[in-house]
């Protein structure tokens, strides 16, 4: 977590996406990886959004077939 913190900080330091930046509301001071990890702790969460469908793929893709639907 914290390289991937570094490598979008770092892509946010790019010209482009930094003309785009108005304040650092989040990340302001933090400099050590103990600071990132830390800040990552309390801002990170997680989100459990179960999602799927039988009719991707093949006709009968779903592993049950008697709750498939044919078209």
């Amino acid at each position: 977590m914290v390289a991937g913190f570094k490598t979008m900080r770092r892509l946010l330091e790019t010209p482009a996406l930094r003309a785009l930046q108005k304040k650092d509301m989040f990340t302001q001071g933090v400099c050590s990886d103990d600071d990132i990890g830390a800040g990552l702790r309390r801002r990170v969460d997680t989100v459990y959004h179960p999602v799927g469908s039988c009719k991707i793929g093949q006709r009968f893709a779903c592993r049950d077939r008697s709750k498939a639907q044919s078209t």
